[in-house]
């Protein structure tokens, strides 16, 4: 599905762009039965073991591929894929592998550091899909 999501570090905002619905949530950073992207950068540094599956090249792009497997089997998914550029160590994409069979993956086309960005990017703009159905979950 085609989706667009804002985060401003509470509030997460997901538009379902086909299906012209935005769905609004706080999502609990002990949540993880999805990606939240408060803890996307993160998520590696504890509770699990790695496997390093090597060097890929994607659209030209140099990738290490790792797997993350979490150290407590009770979590809703098998394990963690992140593709990292090998040039620059930022994420490219990462993907989780459900147990149930839904998978999530966030991939990042691009990622700078340090520019100055208003804080209005982060929020979704009502104004702007006023046909769109708001079902707020908090």
């Amino acid at each position: 599905m085609d989706v667009d999501t804002y985060f401003d570090g509470k509030t997460l905002w997901t538009h379902m762009i086909d299906a012209e619905e935005v769905n609004i949530d706080e999502p609990d950073p002990d949540d993880e039965e999805t990606l939240n992207p408060a803890s996307i950068f993160t998520i590696y540094q504890t509770g699990f073991k790695y496997a390093y599956l090597g060097e890929k090249e994607i659209n030209g792009t140099a990738i290490y591929s790792i797997d993350l497997y979490p150290l407590n089997r009770d979590k809703p998914y098998s394990r963690i894929r992140l593709d990292i550029k090998k040039e620059a160590l930022q994420i490219n994409k990462i993907q989780q592998i459900g147990k149930d069979g839904n998978n999530y993956t966030i991939s990042i086309d691009q990622l700078e550091s340090n520019t100055p960005m208003d804080d209005s990017m982060f929020v979704y703009d009502e104004n702007a899909n006023p046909n769109v159905d708001i079902i707020d979950m908090r």
